[in-house]
């Protein structure tokens, strides 16, 4: 297995994300795309309260996956974190290194968050995020929903 680090990205400039990009769109994503694109106007930098991005990276620095984590803008009266613009480029999947990726994000938004959703549109993304423990949520802006405890016991 590769050798590899999770860190935060602070400024989007300074990650090449050319192979990310050719291989999401070869798969027909655009959600790199589209971190791009509100990066670069400004619509979203992952730099609001609770919000971050994370990339990992081999031993040369290169990036093998990418994911994000933001306040939701859909949600009501509390805070929700959102889990987007997670990818790993197809080579290095099955190998952990999304899993790792998603736990980094959500501890991360467990700092702010009490609940996390996303949006998936693949049955093998449902399958990924199912097995982290998020659970099917249907709405018009979400496929999928975990919520954090505030305490160790168990609650409905």
């Amino acid at each position: 297995m590769t050798p590899y680090s999770i860190r935060h990205i602070f400024d989007l400039n300074h990650v090449d994300l050319t192979d990310s990009l050719v291989a999401s769109r070869q798969e027909g994503f655009r959600m790199l795309d589209r971190l791009v694109d509100d990066f670069r106007d400004g619509r979203n930098r992952f730099n609001q309260p609770g919000e971050c991005l994370l990339g990992v990276f081999d031993a040369s620095g290169n990036l093998l996956g990418i994911g994000g984590l933001n306040q939701d803008p859909y949600s009501l009266g509390f805070p929700v974190g959102r889990l987007r613009r997670f990818y790993i480029l197809p080579d290095y999947r099955r190998q952990g290194i999304g899993r790792r990726l998603a736990n980094a994000l959500l501890l991360e938004a467990k700092r702010t968050f009490l609940t996390v959703i996303l949006r998936t549109y693949t049955t093998q993304g449902a399958q990924f995020y199912e097995s982290l423990g998020f659970i099917p949520y249907n709405t018009s802006t979400s496929s999928h929903v975990i919520r954090f405890n505030e305490t160790s016991s168990d609650s409905s």
